[in-house]
């Protein structure tokens, strides 16, 4: 059996009766109309329409809301099966019900139905004032307790100033904190307790905050002069109730954080400027070496050209080879301090890449000559190809990959290959030399690693020819990978990055 109108509307208010604190327009809607839904079965965004027999009313292509108000406000002023009531809660109109009857049904409302509807209404406003009322009491009560939570009894340095900066209210912890009595900072400007160093971002800061009426979370640092004349580092969070106009603010203590920052920021100046130093010196010592080594070698190559007999022709080899040792040692150590001091820049131009490879591979033609070893390149892939590129540092990738092949190629040849991709140019430095074991293969970029003599290769160096190499790569956003040559030797590919 249907309840008639009567109990529809007393079960409604009893079960409205079970919602405490709906004060505002949304929340009323939503738990009041969830209600109204279940008892009659159908709503729609605050209006619900009711059809006493058990039939409804859609109003689905009306419009708007705001439309659909309108609508059934005028279905209500012009016939008797629309009723229209306003809610209103403290003398602000929240919301509106429509309770309406299917054109199909011959019952209408009567004197009776809408004087009870009014008695709904009424009952349904004195409902809803007295849920705000004992919110409002609510709220003040957790306030004051919140309050004594935090100015009481909380550790945390909590604060209540106005936009201007004025204190109205501080936590007992400001002892603690910073020396002073609630009663010694009360009424004063927070921004009298700044230091001198932080005084004018402090300032601009609170200006900021009153003339834009920023309401949100706010968080920043500085430094406020505890009463012994002490920096005290704090951190602070704070919400601007622009209603109230104050500014709650809470603030944790990081004194021990900033001592440590400030030593680790020392600890890197003095790091950087020491590295400074090293480089200054590495590179005085090394242009004093380089210089009277390149004379020495010039020196050594004009002797070479003249008629020497075997054993003075034995010993100028041994001069030259250790003078040219020695200057590619000092400069591989010089561009090694470079790339750990991050102190290598990238000078990106457009260059054509077989120009790069044959200039470096020229530089090679008398060691090539004296080993017997043949010189092949095949760059037919990358005609005309032009590249951006850092060309002095590509420049010294080649040429240490191709030293080190002419190093372990007791005879044979050294080819260089070239390839373009989707996204990449390949070039690859095939030697015919003695190989890398697997077991060296992920070892060799390392920085002064060589594979042990004892089972392959016999060579001077201080291992840092390819640790640059890898560097360089890297700094470049390329790739080297390194395989076997078949039947013998080594191939290094190198994959240049066509966007750098």
């Amino acid at each position: 059996m249907k309840k008639n109108l009567v109990e529809k509307i007393n079960f409604i208010l009893n079960e409205l009766k079970k919602f405490n604190y709906i004060t505002d327009k949304s929340s009323l809607l939503k738990k009041s109309f969830k209600i109204l839904s279940e008892e009659f079965e159908k709503s729609d965004y605050g209006l619900v329409f009711e059809i006493i027999e058990g039939k409804y009313k859609i109003l689905d292509n009306i419009g708007p809301q705001s439309k659909k108000i309108e609508v059934i406000k005028n279905m209500a002023e012009n016939n008797n099966k629309t009723v229209y009531i306003n809610i209103i809660v403290n003398n602000k109109n929240i919301g509106g019900i429509a309770f309406c009857i299917s054109e199909e049904s011959k019952k209408v409302f009567n004197d009776y139905d809408i004087e009870l509807l009014n008695l709904f209404k009424t009952s349904l406003e004195i409902l809803l004032e007295k849920s705000k009322n004992e919110k409002i009491k609510h709220y003040e009560y957790m306030d004051e307790k919140l309050k004594h939570i935090l100015y009481s009894i909380s550790n945390d340095f909590n604060i209540t100033v106005e936009n201007t900066g004025k204190i109205l209210e501080v936590s007992k912890s400001c002892k603690l904190h910073l020396g002073y009595d609630r009663k010694e900072m009360i009424g004063q400007n927070l921004l009298d307790f700044v230091s001198e160093k932080d005084f004018e971002i402090s300032k601009k800061i609170f200006f900021s905050i009153d003339k834009n009426r920023i309401s949100r979370n706010f968080s920043f640092r500085n430094r406020l002069i505890s009463k012994d004349n002490y920096e005290i580092w704090l951190a602070w969070n704070w919400f601007n109730d622009l209603d109230q106009n104050k500014i709650y603010m809470v603030a944790i203590n990081i004194n021990k954080e900033m001592e440590i920052y400030e030593n680790i920021a020392k600890t890197k100046k003095l790091s950087e400027e020491t590295l400074k130093a090293k480089m200054g010196f590495l590179s005085v010592v090394s242009h004093e070496i380089k210089t009277p080594l390149t004379g020495i070698i010039g020196a050594l190559d004009i002797v070479k050209e003249t008629e020497l007999d075997e054993k003075q022709k034995k010993f100028i080899d041994i001069a030259y080879n250790s003078s040219e040792y020695l200057l590619e040692q000092v400069s591989n150590i010089l561009l090694t301090s470079k790339i750990e001091g991050e102190y290598t820049k990238l000078n990106l131009e457009f260059h054509e890449l077989n120009k790069i490879i044959e200039e470096s591979f020229e530089k090679f033609d008398s060691k090539t000559y004296e080993k017997n070893i043949s010189l092949k390149l095949d760059l037919k892939n990358t005609e005309n190809i032009k590249i951006r590129i850092d060309k002095p540092k590509l420049i010294i990738i080649l040429n240490n990959i191709i030293d080190n092949a002419i190093k372990f190629t007791p005879e044979g040849s050294i080819k260089i290959l070239t390839s373009k991709n989707e996204d990449s140019y390949t070039i690859e430095i095939i030697d015919t030399g003695i190989g890398i074991p697997d077991k060296y293969k992920s070892l060799i970029f390392d920085k002064f690693y060589q594979v042990d003599q004892t089972d392959t290769r016999i060579n001077k160096g201080t291992g840092l020819g390819l640790s640059i190499v890898n560097n360089y790569i890297k700094i470049l956003n390329g790739k080297i990978k390194v395989f076997d040559n078949s039947p013998k030797g080594t191939i290094f590919k190198i994959y240049l990055n066509k966007f750098i």
